[in-house]
């Protein structure tokens, strides 16, 4: 019935962010390409997470375990690809500043 500070929180609040792809049912590797690219699967995430365990991930609203997806630097890359036209959100900030 309380809210509690997030471990690592500078002035009790984290920066949250969401990237937003789109699956095309081929792409397992979204992030891969330049800024200005296709944003539906070539644009960077816009932060480096630390670890996969850092970020949350939904496919189409429906929370994706880390063990479903790889991050490396700005990309993520999945075990398999998100079917054609599903939405995918990546949430992260989450990480200790």
């Amino acid at each position: 019935t309380a809210f509690v500070q997030l471990k690592g929180a500078t002035n009790a609040a984290h920066t949250i962010t969401v990237d937003s792809y789109t699956g095309d049912g081929t792409t397992t590797v979204f992030g891969n390409g330049a800024a200005s690219g296709d944003s539906t699967v070539e644009a960077p995430m816009s932060f480096t997470p630390a670890a996969d365990q850092n970020v949350l991930v939904f496919i189409d609203g429906v929370f994706q375990p880390n063990t479903s997806y790889a991050v490396s630097s700005t990309q993520i890359t999945f075990g398999s690809a998100p079917g054609g036209g599903t939405s995918i959100k990546i949430l992260h900030g989450f990480d200790a500043a």
